[in-house]
């Protein structure tokens, strides 16, 4: 990746967050089934929608920008959702391996808070308001996930862990 302009460096981030939302939302629907919290099953569900309309905003914001809609693939990206899908497979205590899910599907959270948070304000700069405000209902959208998805973890899923 070469970075030659706040806008170039914007419109790289844009794909990588597209990719970032095709791939999370695969695999947030992938690991609901091995979940044994029927509420955390619930949020991943939930959560993998929410990519879907996260990447028509995305979409939105390349129209804004007159580009056409690019995917670019993100090794952190990748990194971090095959650490879910390979915690996902393991054996052993339900609970604890959905207590494990719930802190790695976090990291996927916190990861997207920071670029979509970033675009937003790299969008503001750039003069693209009507782009801000999507990335702004990402960022809101994914802030409120991590929030329920720690409220589980601490009032349900952790507690009955062995």
């Amino acid at each position: 990746m070469r970075i030659e302009s706040l806008h170039n460096l914007f419109t790289q981030t844009l794909s990588c967050l597209s990719a970032y939302d095709l791939r999370s939302g695969q695999t947030m629907a992938a690991i609901a089934v091995n979940v044994a919290n029927p509420d955390f099953k619930a949020l991943l569900d939930r959560g993998s929608a929410q990519s879907e309309e996260r990447t028509r905003r995305l979409e939105a914001c390349f129209e804004l920008l007159d580009l056409e809609t690019r995917t670019d693939e993100s090794p952190a990206t990748d990194g971090l959702l095959t650490e879910c899908e390979e915690i996902a497979a393991c054996a052993g205590d339900p609970d604890a391996i959905d207590a494990a899910l719930i802190a790695s599907v976090q990291a996927v959270a916190h990861y997207g808070i920071a670029w979509f948070g970033s675009a937003r304000t790299w969008a503001g700069q750039l003069g693209q308001p009507e782009a801000a405000d999507l990335l702004q209902q990402c960022v809101d959208e994914i802030v409120r996930l991590d929030r329920e998805l720690t409220a589980l973890a601490e009032s349900a899923v952790n507690p009955r862990a062995r």
